[in-house]
């Protein structure tokens, strides 16, 4: 990471991982993106302070934004583009943290059984953020929908229940259903980073894009330059 120019703002991934996992081998999930797309940098945490049964404490969420606030001052990552990944209880603890820090994160992906109920909080529904959410379910229950609560979750925060497939407004969101009996494999996993990857390609592009619009028009001295917000 510190190899990058300042201008090239690379994109910043915290990975967290599943209960029975440890660092070193969840990184072992990530070394074909980083050979792919040598303008991301991604960080695996090792857990600490949890339970026998769940190994993210409470400490997280302070240890995921020092994460952040350290790349982004010595490695020159985009603030802006900042994708907080989980994988199982990693999720878990994951949608706690964006559902409590919105606008620290352009992203969030969630790898498991269930979608994370501790995502969908007052600061994410009052926050400005606009958020892309990648969920591959590993649960095949959730083939054609998810559960009823969380579908009225999803519709309460702007999602198109039972969101199948990419909705862009007013929150981007794609849904995909992994076809896994059991624990998912590594190769298995591997694939959800690619495809995980591909649509946060396309989301960072696309919110690239608005923001350079907006920049041009408020420059422009324009009065009708759209918004931010």
């Amino acid at each position: 990471p510190h190899k990058f120019p300042v201008k090239s703002a690379p994109t910043l991934l915290i990975c967290l991982y599943d209960f029975g996992d440890t660092p070193v081998n969840f990184v072992n999930n990530w070394l074909d993106l980083v050979k792919t797309h040598p303008e991301v940098v991604v960080a695996i945490p090792e857990a600490a302070g949890g339970t026998p049964g769940n190994p993210w404490g409470p400490g997280t969420a302070d240890l995921v934004t020092a994460i952040i606030d350290d790349a982004v001052a010595r490695d020159h990552v985009n603030p802006k583009h900042v994708i907080l990944v989980g994988a199982g209880q990693g999720a878990d603890a994951g949608g706690a943290i964006v559902g409590e820090y919105p606008n620290r994160f352009v992203g969030f992906a969630d790898i498991g059984p269930d979608f994370p109920a501790a995502l969908f909080t007052p600061a994410l529904k009052d926050s400005s953020a606009n958020l892309a959410i990648y969920y591959a379910s590993t649960n095949r229950s959730h083939a054609i929908t998810l559960p009823s609560a969380t579908s009225k979750q999803l519709a309460d925060f702007g999602f198109k229940p039972p969101a199948l497939a990419r909705v862009t407004d007013p929150i981007n969101l794609l849904v995909e259903m992994c076809d896994i009996n059991g624990a998912i494999t590594q190769d298995q996993f591997k694939f959800r980073v690619t495809r995980l990857m591909r649509f946060f390609d396309d989301v960072l592009a696309k919110n690239d894009m608005n923001e350079a619009t907006v920049s041009a028009a408020q420059n422009a001295g324009s009065p009708d330059a759209p918004s931010l917000n």
